[in-house]
């Protein structure tokens, strides 16, 4: 008697390019195959891949299968939250591998009308506190779908030490220099929308009075909300107030003192200067914290805001 052979399950190549209804290739675009599996050694309705397109819109992957009969099915979804799919049986006559070659037109132009996440912080260099640095989540998500999607946000903060969520807190023990990351994943429910960013900065600490003052040994680092800029100190007496804050690069920044008033950005480089008025326009200013400074007769005022 001759023992029965094991069957060798097949392998697939998927492969093809997405393009917007311009031609223009669709980057980062994802797409999910599944198999629903007639004859082998797995169930059905499996999920048993994801992709995404490259910057040619191009994806391709050759992935095993779980099952010597069956049916692909490759899914993606349109920037109007249609779904878009195309499919193949297989079965043993297509070889041990086999190819699965799927196109797909998309609306919108490029990738800006899919979900999209931007993961960012600014490091606002203005302390008011020694031994204390704030940094600014402007991390966002764009594109259809992003009213509705579940935002979840990963820290590393350079030293060993991570945190969760929009807005976490760590202690470093020692000045010196560390790289901070922030990882946005994003993703809309009910549906196969998600999408990923990662974004680092460095920040480096001295007990010189840079970011920590002398004879600091450690620090605090937190992360705010972009509202409660302009709200973390009690300005009972200050007669400088600078809205709106946050603001949108292009629009019209105002401000409530008179006198001569300058705008300087982080790096301290004068952006504007003027004494009759009381208000300005932030086009092709950079994303990032300015400070307004009003001098008058008797006193100089000074405020933050953001850029975005």
């Amino acid at each position: 008697m001759f023992g029965a052979q094991a069957q060798t399950l097949p392998a697939v190549i998927v492969s093809g390019v997405v393009v917007d209804t311009n031609g223009n290739p669709v980057a980062n675009h994802l797409l999910v195959l599944s198999d629903s599996v007639s004859s082998g050694l797995v169930g059905s309705g499996l999920t048993i891949d994801t992709l995404y397109t490259g910057a040619n819109g191009i994806f391709y992957d050759t992935i095993p299968l779980h099952g010597i009969v069956g049916h692909l099915t490759l899914t993606t979804q349109s920037c109007n939250g249609i779904c878009l799919f195309n499919s193949m049986t297989y079965t043993p006559n297509q070889g041990a591998l086999f190819a699965f070659t799927s196109s797909f037109t998309v609306c919108g132009t490029g990738s800006s009308s899919l979900l999209m996440c931007h993961a960012e912080f600014i490091i606002d260099t203005a302390q008011t506190t020694p031994g204390v640095v704030n940094l600014f989540n402007t991390s966002y998500t764009g594109g259809i779908g992003a009213g509705s999607a579940a935002m979840t946000y990963a820290w590393t903060f350079g030293d060993g030490g991570v945190g969760t969520g929009p807005y976490p807190s760590h202690f470093y023990s020692n000045a010196g220099t560390y790289q901070i990351c922030v990882t946005l994943a994003a993703s809309v429910p009910g549906s196969i929308m998600m999408c990923t960013d990662t974004y680092c900065d460095s920040l480096t600490v001295d007990q010189n009075g840079n970011i920590v003052y002398k004879g600091m040994t450690g620090f605090q680092l937190n992360v705010l909300n972009m509202s409660s800029m302009g709200q973390q100190e009690n300005r009972a007496l200050q007669p400088l107030r600078v809205h709106p804050n946050p603001i949108a690069s292009g629009e019209l920044i105002h401000w409530s003192a008179e006198g001569r008033t300058e705008i300087m950005d982080a790096l301290g480089r004068l952006v504007f200067s003027d004494g009759t008025t009381n208000s300005a326009s932030t086009a092709g200013w950079k994303p990032g914290i300015y400070v307004v400074r009003v001098t008058q007769e008797e006193a100089v005022y000074s405020e933050r805001f953001i850029v975005r």
